[in-house]
């Protein structure tokens, strides 16, 4: 089962924030999945990364038009 939101707020966000961002001076290309992810979309594209992998629950396009560019988009398979 996925956590609720706020849970996920409180207790998995901070640490894929300290994770991106002990990362991020490395350059290297980020690209966040996890499972649920359009449900935490709002807290995952916060952290600007090379891409967001979305899983197969939701349609692509909806959530192209709430992730600007130049994030990529992937995944959507389930």
């Amino acid at each position: 089962s996925l956590l609720p939101v706020s849970v996920y707020e409180k207790i998995s966000f901070p640490y894929i924030k300290q994770i991106v961002e002990a990362l991020r001076p490395t350059k290297i290309p980020l690209i966040l999945f996890c499972r649920g992810s359009h449900l935490y979309l709002p807290f995952l594209k916060q952290l600007n990364p090379a891409g967001i992998s979305i899983d197969w629950q939701i349609d692509l396009a909806p959530i192209r038009k709430q992730v600007p560019l130049p994030t990529a988009l992937q995944g959507n398979l389930d």
